[in-house]
């Protein structure tokens, strides 16, 4: 089970060099792989995880039990080591990787309750009326006719605690009985705006011209509202900030506390004229958009009776359904877009009063964009949880997604935690891949640990859905310049220099530059997730004379060298896999020449070496080992490594403990290979990929990972690399 080739292979095209020479002998700083005693035992099969002493009892103190493998008691104060304890396999537990960031492989988008909004597109697709759409979704409900409605909707964002609308011909006032056609001019002065504003307990409205001057209605100047303004044209425009925004029906100022609320008086049928093309686009199927209008109109109508508030029946933002009115206009007059749309506009009027009943009252008709190809059950008899066929059929849909989740983003929502240590899943709901959408999360770091439902971490990180998992280690294991994206460093062969071949994050590269010169006494150069704990990648070399250096990178594609180890010249091969014992700090791995023994030398981050121990043997049949952050997408670091007899790759997942799972093939034909290198996500797909040369020709070849293990596609990215002898 493998580390990095002794000479680290050669790539990489040739180019001009300079930098700082790498300095005298350095002292011995610790490190030397001394002979720490015979071949160890095969590693326990029972699945187990290295938790930290104190991380544990937290957990155990917020679950209200003791843990299933109690915490020794007579631990000394202050104990920051590591017990070896049984995870029950139901748990998933990963540990965040040196690099900080881990790859997310998810389903869905949205709640998951009720229809799917793509899934209604795929039905239509596949020949469904919207009435079995409906059906589908809301197993149990009966589509019947209800007569329209009056609806009152709150407009959230008008929130400047008034109400102010743009003058119109006919533009009327009314406040109980009394109703003002309201002028053009007060004062002699012509009106470019008329507000509701609050005066003690009552509503004042006001006109301005040159100055606002309260106007009176039928006599009075003060009512208890609301106070409403209607045209004869059927639409008032709203006045938001320097956005005239048009509304259908009456809009209405209300005494809210002590300000003023707005919302919209307007029929049920005008309403979802807007409603419908803010939640599906209307250039989808007929089908699919009328299903969307009986839904939206239920909702509407459910929430009426079921959640009004004291002075709206629903509001016009994603909490309630989205409602945008008719039009924004500039103050002039321009239009600027419309948000009704002929084809929504057909759907609502093929629909007309229909709605879903269940026990004769409106259903909850909870709709969401996407459920990965399993429906939530909700909270009525008619949210069912069942297997979604037509979830995924319309390409271009979120029934998957992949994305990217950083130790930065999580501390930021959860800052009780510290520096996240493990992101761990505790329970899901049993439908679908992976176990189902996560019930439980509990995440654990430095200074404590949060447990928060499936759906609350959605939420504070921003997913798209709670139905995810950890698929990988995100590309930043070879950045050294700081953009995200994998690199690559070289030695040039004729003069010893150093060059630095940035990626381009789509599987090519950018600009090459000079790292240093003298690097020819190296041999041995890796890449290494952040060795030193400082957040950015870095290099470690191996001198001919054994001795071991540090290289920081700056992020911006520098390096700075310091040593940090004498004793290496008895190691002939070296791997940087990043963090192999899953405490989240990178570690090194060393094969020891007499023997064919593989060493892990724990990092310790700025600190240097922790422990050393030995974790495998027979590692001389083995050449061109490289280690990666994750190949497989388990979370866990991994080594890949070529059989001298077949020349057959392998790979040999490390399990986050410091020791391995099950090795496998990868693939054969890798004879012809004379270097290997594992930057991390190469192309920018979020999976882990292999960089490979060519001996024949000197032609660099590029692996795509699948994101499992395996290789998905191989392309060709470059040819003269027979000019450089080293690559990391």
């Amino acid at each position: 089970m493998g580390g990095v080739a002794l000479a680290l292979t050669a790539l990489l095209i040739a180019s001009g060099a300079t930098s700082a020479d790498l300095g005298a002998t350095p002292a011995d700083l610790g490190a030397t792989p001394a002979d720490l005693g015979a071949t160890p035992a095969d590693p326990s099969p029972s699945p187990s995880t290295r938790v930290p002493a104190d991380l544990l009892a937290e957990w155990a103190d917020e679950a209200g039990a003791e843990p299933a493998t109690p915490v020794p008691d007579d631990l000394p104060d202050g104990f920051t080591g590591e017990l070896d304890l049984p995870v029950d396999p139901a748990v998933e537990v990963v540990r965040w990787p040196s690099s900080g960031e881990l790859v997310l492989e998810g389903r869905g988008y949205g709640h998951g309750r009720g229809m799917s909004q793509w899934g209604a597109y795929g039905a239509a697709a596949s020949g469904l009326g919207y009435g079995r759409i409906l059906a589908h979704y809301y197993r149990g409900t009966s589509l019947e006719r209800r007569d329209d409605i009056r609806l009152r909707v709150r407009i959230t964002a008008d929130d400047d605690g008034e109400t102010r609308v743009a003058p119109a011909r006919g533009l009327t006032a009314t406040a109980g009985d009394a109703a003002l056609a309201l002028p053009s001019s007060l004062g002699g002065s012509r009106v470019t705006a008329w507000r509701v504003v609050r005066d003690g307990d009552r509503l004042v409205l006001q006109g301005y011209a040159g100055s606002w001057r309260t106007t009176a209605i039928g006599g009075a100047t003060a009512h208890a509202g609301p106070i409403a303004f209607t045209t004869p044209a059927g639409a008032v425009r709203l006045v938001l900030g320097s956005t005239h925004r048009e509304y259908r029906g009456a809009v209405e100022a209300v005494a809210t506390g002590s300000g003023v609320g707005t919302r919209v008086a307007t029929s049920l049928e005008s309403y979802l004229r807007s409603v419908v093309p803010a939640e599906m686009p209307a250039s989808w199927p007929a089908a699919a958009l009328q299903a969307q209008a009986v839904a939206a109109r239920t909702y509407a109508r459910w929430q009426r009776t079921e959640e009004p508030g004291s002075w709206y029946d629903t509001c016009d933002s994603t909490r309630c359904q989205v409602f945008n009115g008719a039009a924004d206009y500039t103050a002039g007059g321009d239009l600027i877009r419309r948000y009704d749309h002929p084809a929504s506009d057909a759907a609502v009027g093929a629909t007309a009063e229909r709605i879903l009943l269940y026990d004769g009252e409106p259903a909850f008709t909870q709709f969401t964009s996407a459920n990965g190809g399993w429906t939530v059950r909700g909270s009525r008899p008619y949210l069912r949880a069942f297997a979604d066929e037509y979830d995924g059929v319309v390409s271009g849909s979120p029934h998957r997604w992949r994305t990217t989740l950083t130790t930065r983003a999580v501390a930021a929502a959860f800052p009780r935690v510290g520096r996240p240590v493990t992101l761990r899943v505790d329970a899901r709901n049993g439908h679908g891949a992976w176990g189902g959408r996560t019930t439980w999360v509990v995440v654990a770091g430095t200074e404590g640990s949060v447990e928060v439902s499936g759906e609350a971490f959605r939420s504070a990180l921003g997913l798209r859905s709670d139905w995810w998992r950890v698929s990988g280690v995100a590309g930043a294991a070879h950045d050294l310049t700081g953009d995200r994206r994998a690199d690559l460093v070289a030695r040039r062969s004729s003069d010893g220099s150093l060059w630095l071949y940035p990626g381009n994050g789509a599987g090519g590269f950018g600009a090459t530059r000079p790292l240093g010169t003298g690097w020819r006494a190296m041999t041995s150069i890796l890449v290494t997730p952040d060795w030193d704990g400082d957040g950015r990648t870095d290099l470690v070399a191996r001198s001919r004379s054994g001795d071991l250096w540090l290289y920081s990178g700056d992020g911006a594609g520098g390096v700075s060298g310091r040593p940090v180890g004498q004793g290496w010249a008895g190691m002939n091969a070296l791997a940087a896999p990043g963090d192999w014992d899953g405490d989240g700090r990178a570690d090194l791995l060393a094969r020891r020449s007499r023997e064919g023994s593989l060493w892990l030398y724990a990092g310790a981050g700025r600190a240097g070496f922790g422990t050393v121990r030995p974790i495998g043997t027979g590692w001389s049949a083995w050449n061109l080992i490289t280690g990666t952050p994750d190949f497989d997408g388990d979370g866990h670091a991994d080594l890949l490594a070529r059989r001298r007899g077949d020349g057959t790759l392998w790979l040999f997942p490390g399990d986050g403990r410091g020791g391995f799972g099950t090795a496998r093939r990868v693939g054969h034909g890798w004879a012809d290979m004379n270097a290997l290198v594992a930057p991390g996500d190469w192309d920018g797909d979020g999976r882990a990929d292999l960089i490979a040369r060519s001996a024949t020709d000197g032609a660099l070849w590029f692996y795509a990972g699948n994101g499992r293990g395996d290789i998905a596609a191989v392309r060709r990215i470059g040819t003269g690399w027979t000019a450089v002898d080293a690559i990391g």
